[in-house]
């Protein structure tokens, strides 16, 4: 079996030869008819192959599918044939009462006319034609041509109507590839005119070019894609759009207007009146006159049967044939009301259907003149803001190079009016809110007042350099208060949902604020109690040393041989204090030094004091032996006199020299100070350039995400009307589907009536050649017949001749002689009823050729309308699949369209985010960069300071190492030490010496 083709869908015929199943089921698989299999099988072992094959057909044949179609009812086209049939009959009875007219004479005719009826009954000749009303039916038949001419210009008109639609759209698209290829070149025109800017913004880079140049250049490329952009707003697609349909809906209007004005309702309605009329007048006068009609029809129907003329040539009655051509009349008037009531119906729902379309296109011609004239008004306007255009955006052409910004802009200008009626529209409900913001911004504006003012207590407890910088920082929160302010301000337009979350955001912003004051406050407190601890500890170190100095109670318990060590601890005190001194105050100028040298004269004082002091107390505990140790003592006291001189003198020399090291150590600090400031200034100005940068591509993203969702707000603000229109598109190609489904249902028709027809011409065709083929048997046996009584016949002649030439009984004879006479005369009356039958047959035999002949070009006649509609129908498949495509496509774009909105919408949520987050970090880099900018001119003016404490100093150094000579201090202090230990020696001896006399 061979289903495995079909199932796979490669062969559409079903090979039937392959199984007996498929034999017996060939008048359903295939056919357009649902089909059902019901496999019946057997259990059983024995039945385990028929049952293994009829699964397999089952399986196979279940994916056989038929695309059954159901016929569609034909009984307009039935009472179209039935007329068709009705009228070749009529013209079939003229024509063989026109061929019976010449044969007949004239008074072979009778008429028989009825009293009362609007016509007459008229018998031409013997095969003539009974008509009654024909007159009635001249009219008719004129009226039927007459309508079936108005229908025919009717099908003509709507025929160079659609073909002037498809005019129109082939126009209308090649207008739109026009504009297309016109875009395209404006495309590539503003492409070459970036490259250029491109190639001199590189020479521009590589100083081939002045910037001057380059900028006037630049100006002059965006002038004229200005003037390109101008031109495609000059040729808008919607205005165009708008221009094609309004002139379709006008050339609508003016084919129903003239529709109307020729008055072909008034004509048609008057036509079916006519008819109606007649039809009425002919069954009233059929229930009227019918009986009358039989009474008087019987004896013109015994009249009619002894003419011998009427009765030889007519197969029937003329009553049965009156009554015949009468129900054939009825039937033909009853077919035909049927047809015009329907004819009338469908013309007055047309003429229903018209008129509604034509308040529908009123409606949307006024609709479409309000939209052109408004589209029009706003392109002046779009011409009159193009104009001035140059002079207010030349800074940003100048500025930016960007393609987007010079689009966004020209986009901002058309979609201006827009937005002004939108805000127009919205202000009356903007007021309530704005005043309830004025007053939300009142609060902010005091509580901002009242942290201006704190900041303001706490900074005037801070340093000079803090309280600046919190000015500065407080300066910054107001501008970015301010750039809020201004941006809530801006959005209060576009935006009423995000004004409360604005608010938020600027009242935790407010919040930082106040945080970073606070901050600020208590840093600079904590500065102030550490200066204040630096100074209570610088006071207490000098405390403590002023209270070392004082006690003489330590200096006491030195013995001679340790004054010396004594005098060292004093020298480095003094050095370690005139160093502490310096340390916390490393900033310190040239009087300075000064002041440290009156310390240490200060010191040298204290020195002396101790030094009489324990003169004092040596001289008390020698009181005993004053008398003899007098002399003893005078050399002590001038020895010691002495010692306390050297003292003295390398006391002041190691205060010289210690104000000599403080000077030098000073400008060493100061230049090590210098350079750390320098460095961090290096650092800074690192850091602001950084920030200057950041700040600019910070800018340049803000710029860029500005434009874009202007960008994407404008080519929402067009998403209705290129939305409408792809509608529009779908709407026209599903009405140019449907029609094209439609026809094509009706040619289907059609083809499926002439294939019914022509079965039924072959059915006749084949019971024709059957009636053939049995005539020409019957010929056939009546021609053997013949041959055989002629033979007989001829046997029977011999037999007589024979029999005359015998000597037999005259009796016998003559009996024999009657008998074949009898026999002949049977002979003769068969021979003539065969010679009969067989011409009758020959008669049949012909007109059964000349049937088939009518068959055959019947045949043939269809056989060509079939192939035409084969051909139309292909044709119109063909433009349906097209149109379908075209269909797809523009779902598909509509599809698209929508996909884009939607991902417009979710862009532009993006973009608001991304523009937020853009401006917020603009400001915070643009504060970071005024405080930084601020540190770094601090930094600047202490370097300064520096530098110019580090030139005083450096000066001082430099006349201190000029009035002193620093090799001979050195040499003269270790003179003065030498001396020192020397006297310090003898004075011991001599201390001990009086220690042992006593």
């Amino acid at each position: 079996m061979n289903l495995v083709s079909i199932s796979n869908g490669k062969s559409l015929h079903v090979p039937y030869r392959d199984s007996k199943l498929t034999f017996l089921l060939q008048d359903s698989l295939g056919g357009n008819s649902k089909t059902i299999i019901i496999a019946n099988i057997s259990p059983s072992i024995c039945c385990s192959l028929e049952t293994l094959s009829t699964l397999k057909f089952a399986q196979r044949a279940k994916f056989i599918k038929n695309n059954a179609i159901v016929n569609e009812d034909a009984s307009g086209d039935v009472i179209a044939m039935r007329i068709q049939i009705q009228q070749l009959k009529k013209e079939l009875s003229r024509l063989r009462g026109l061929v019976a007219g010449g044969e007949i004479q004239d008074n072979d005719n009778s008429v028989i006319s009825f009293p009362g009826s609007p016509g007459c009954f008229k018998w031409e000749g013997v095969q003539g034609s009974f008509s009654p009303l024909t007159s009635v039916k001249r009219i008719s038949q004129k009226k039927d041509y007459d309508i079936a001419l108005v229908g025919a210009f009717r099908r003509e008109k709507d025929k160079e109507m659609k073909l002037q639609a498809l005019r129109d759209e082939v126009q209308a698209s090649m207008k739109l590839v026009k504009q297309r290829e016109d875009e395209i070149q404006s495309l590539k025109m503003r492409l070459r005119f970036r490259e250029a800017g491109i190639k001199r913004l590189e020479a521009v880079a590589s100083e081939k070019i002045s910037a001057e140049t380059h900028l006037l250049k630049e100006k002059e490329e965006h002038l004229k894609e200005i003037e390109v952009l101008r031109a495609q707003v000059d040729r808008n697609n919607e205005v165009t759009r708008f221009a094609m349909e309004n002139l379709q809906l006008k050339e609508e209007i003016r084919r129903l207007k003239s529709f109307c004005l020729e008055g072909e309702r008034e004509q048609m309605s008057e036509q079916i009146m006519a008819l109606e009329n007649k039809l009425l007048e002919a069954l009233d006068w059929k229930f009227m006159h019918e009986p009358d009609l039989k009474a008087n029809s019987d004896p013109m129907m015994e009249d009619e049967r002894n003419d011998g003329n009427l009765v030889s040539e007519l197969e029937s009655s003329p009553k049965l044939r009156w009554q015949s051509s009468l129900r054939e009349e009825n039937e033909f008037l009853r077919i035909q009301a049927i047809q015009n009531q329907a004819e009338m119906d469908t013309i007055c729902k047309k003429l229903e259907v018209c008129f509604e379309e034509k308040e529908k296109l009123k409606s949307h011609v006024d609709d479409l003149t309000a939209k052109l004239e408004h589209e029009k008004s706003r392109t002046v306007n779009e011409g009159k803001q193009q104009m001035d255009l140059p002079s207010t955006i030349e800074l940003p052409i100048i500025n930016n190079n960007d393609q987007l910004e010079l689009k966004a802009m020209v986009d901002a200008i058309a979609a201006a009016s827009q937005r002004e009626a939108e805000a127009h529209e919205t202000a009356i409900i903007l007021a309530k809110e704005n005043d309830e913001l004025k007053m939300k911004l009142k609060i902010l504006i005091e509580d901002n007042s009242k942290l201006i003012e704190l900041y303001e207590q706490a900074a005037a407890d801070n340093i000079n350099r803090n309280a600046h910088k919190g000015e500065d920082a407080h300066e910054i929160g107001s501008q970015i208060d301010n750039g809020c302010f201004s941006l809530e301000i801006t959005k209060e337009e576009a935006e009423l949902k995000g004004v409360v979350e604005n608010l938020q955001h600027q009242l935790m912003e407010m919040n930082e604020e106040n945080e970073k004051l606070m901050n600020l406050y208590e840093r600079a407190m904590q500065e102030r109690d550490d200066l204040k601890r630096t100074l209570s500890c610088i006071g207490q170190d000098r405390v403590e040393t002023k209270g070392f100095v004082d006690c003489p109670e330590k200096l006491v318990e030195v013995d001679g041989g340790e004054r010396d060590l004594s005098v060292e601890i004093i020298s480095q005190e003094v050095r370690g204090e005139s160093e502490s001194k310096y340390e916390p105050t490393t900033t310190t100028s040239g009087s300075d030094m000064d002041v440290d040298c009156d310390a240490a004269y200060e010191q040298e004082k204290l020195l002396k004091d101790d030094s009489e002091l324990d003169v004092l107390v040596n001289s008390e505990k020698y009181n005993l032996s004053e008398a003899k140790l007098s002399e003893e003592l005078s050399c002590a006291t001038k020895k010691l006199e002495r010692v306390d001189e050297h003292i003295s003198d390398a006391v002041k020399t190691i205060a010289s020299l210690g104000c000599a090291e403080k000077a030098t150590v000073q400008v060493d600090e100061l230049s090590r100070e210098i350079e750390d400031t320098e460095h961090d200034i290096h650092i800074k100005r690192q850091q602001f350039e950084s920030l200057k940068l950041k700040l600019s591509e910070a800018h340049e993203r803000r710029t860029i995400v500005d434009k874009k969702f202007s960008a994407l707000k404008y080519s929402l603000s067009n998403f209705p009307s290129t939305f409408s229109y792809f509608v529009q598109r779908e709407t026209r190609a599903r009405t140019v589907v449907k029609d094209l489904t439609s026809h094509l249902d009706h040619k289907k028709g059609k083809l499926a009536d002439l294939q019914a027809s022509k079965q039924g011409l072959e059915n006749a065709k084949e019971k024709n050649q059957e009636s053939e083929v049995e005539l020409k048997k019957n010929i056939a046996c009546i021609k053997l017949k013949l041959e055989e009584e002629n033979r007989k016949h001829e046997g029977e002649k011999v037999l007589i001749a024979v029999e005359n030439t015998q000597n037999i009984d005259s009796s016998l004879k003559n009996w024999h002689l009657r008998s074949k006479a009898t026999d002949l005369l049977k002979f003769e009356e068969e021979k003539t009823t065969l010679q009969a039958e067989m011409k009758l047959s020959q008669q049949k035999l012909g007109v059964i050729r000349k049937e088939l002949e009518n068959l055959n070009k019947k045949g043939a006649n269809v056989e060509s309308q079939i192939e035409a509609i084969q051909l139309e129908i292909k044709q119109c498949l063909r433009n349906t699949e097209e149109k379908e495509l075209a269909l797809e496509r523009v779902m598909k774009e509509k599809e698209m369209l929508l996909e884009f909105r939607d991902n417009c919408m979710t862009e532009i949520e993006h973009m608001i985010i991304e523009l937020q987050q853009h401006v917020f970090e603009y400001d915070l880099k643009e504060g970071e960069m005024k405080i930084l900018g601020e540190e770094l001119q601090m930094d600047l003016t202490r370097a300064e300071e520096l530098q110019t404490a580090r030139v005083i100093a450096a000066n001082n150094k430099n006349n201190f190492f000029s009035s002193i000579s620093y090799s001979g201090m050195l040499e003269k202090l270790e003179d003065e030490m030498q001396n020192l230990h020397t006297s310090v020696q003898e004075t011991r001896l001599l201390l001990e010496g009086i220690s042992r006399a006593a």
